[in-house]
C-alpha cells in the first residue's frame, strides 16, 4: 500500500467517525440491562446438560437448588430457593 492510498483510507475513516458523531451514533454496543443480564444468565442454567438434582445455582434470586429433572425441560419450578442450613437432598 502506498503512502498516499493509506492517506487515502485515513481520511475516509475519519469522515465516517464525523459523520457518525454528526448523525449522534456512537460505535460502542449499549450496555444491557440488569433484568436482560439476569435473564441471558437464567436462560444458561435451564440449558445446562450438566446440571443434576440438588445442584446448586446462584441467581438475582438467591441460590437456588435444582430439584427437576436432568433430562425433561427445565422451567424456574425445576428450583427451590436455598435456605441456609439447608442439606442437599
Amino acid at each position: 500500500m502506498s503512502r498516499e492510498q493509506w492517506l487515502a483510507d485515513i481520511e475516509a475513516a475519519r469522515q465516517r467517525i464525523e459523520e457518525r458523531r454528526r448523525e449522534g451514533r456512537s460505535f460502542a454496543q449499549p450496555t444491557p440491562s440488569d433484568v436482560d443480564v439476569a435473564r441471558e444468565a437464567f436462560q444458561r442454567i435451564l440449558e445446562d446438560d450438566s446440571l443434576r438434582a440438588g445442584d446448586i445455582v446462584a441467581t438475582s434470586r438467591g441460590l437456588l437448588m435444582f430439584k427437576g429433572q436432568s433430562s425433561n425441560e427445565r422451567s424456574l419450578n425445576d428450583f427451590a430457593p436455598l435456605a441456609w442450613g439447608a442439606a442437599k437432598p
